[in-house]
């Protein structure tokens, strides 16, 4: 036993790789995903920036790509009649939901189709989503959709079925790629982007990656004066607006002397 040693020890750990790591392989449970760009700058000419997804999952899979931002919490404001007219009446918190989500899937029916208790979509996040306030039972399916479309309407939510194209890959699996438009209103921050590989309705693997979005050029000059020198960075934002609104009020006499 004692000659066996190192030797023994390399066969046990070579068995016992072969055992845990063959059915994750089966099952796809390590596909090769890349984000490109996966860091992305914002100036103060962003306009939106396109991201490439791609990756590999088994034959006969489908998959799910998902960009997640970090949940928040975000007060809106909650309409109704009064006096036969429409106004704010209140205040709303809504709790759980993340900043962006934005999904797009290989079959347009995992997301079209998609069942109150998938893993992706709208679904999941109404699941999660909750309201602060004067809100009934009956009432929060109907404030639910109004979020969604609020959000849908800043181009921060969004659900793109069958936008994933599937390819031959290596060996028996297949290439799967999208991509993705970053809206304007975007927020510096670490994005999820995950891949879920899914068989049979269920998920049976999930690749996860990272995008960065982070302030460059003059806004991030602006943001690190606002975190370093509150004063001074007031004192120049109260310049600016008295220097934009001069500006625009003799551009709209000088057009309206023109006429």
């Amino acid at each position: 036993m004692k000659g066996c040693g190192k030797r023994c020890l390399g066969i046990l750990w070579l068995l016992g790789y072969v055992v845990i790591a063959a059915p994750l392989r089966a099952q796809g449970a390590a596909p090769d995903f890349l984000v490109v760009p996966d860091r992305v700058e914002i100036g103060a000419f962003y306009r939106g920036s396109q991201v490439l997804v791609s990756g590999t999952i088994p034959a006969g899979a489908e998959a799910v790509v998902e960009v997640i931002g970090r949940e928040t919490a975000e007060e809106v404001l909650r309409k109704g009649r009064r006096g036969g007219l429409w106004m704010n009446v209140g205040e709303l918190e809504v709790r759980g939901v993340p900043s962006l989500y934005l999904v797009m899937s290989t079959s347009p029916g995992l997301l079209s189709g998609a069942t109150r208790d998938a893993a992706w979509g709208y679904p999941a996040l109404t699941r999660k989503m909750e309201f602060a306030g004067p809100v009934t039972e009956q009432e929060q399916a109907e404030f639910r959709d109004q979020f969604i479309k609020l959000k849908e309407s800043q181009d921060l939510f969004g659900v793109f079925p069958g936008a994933l194209t599937v390819s031959l890959g290596p060996g028996d699996r297949r290439t799967v790629k999208g991509s993705f438009t970053l809206p304007t209103m975007i927020k510096p921050d670490t994005y999820r982007v995950c891949l879920s590989v899914i068989e049979q309705g269920r998920v049976v693997a999930v690749d996860p990656g990272e995008l960065t979005v982070v302030m460059a050029g003059f806004p991030a000059m602006l943001m690190e004066l606002a975190r370093t020198h509150a004063l001074l960075y007031g004192v120049l934002a109260v310049a600016i607006a008295i220097v934009t609104g001069f500006s625009m009020g003799y551009l709209f006499k000088k057009g309206g002397g023109a006429h």
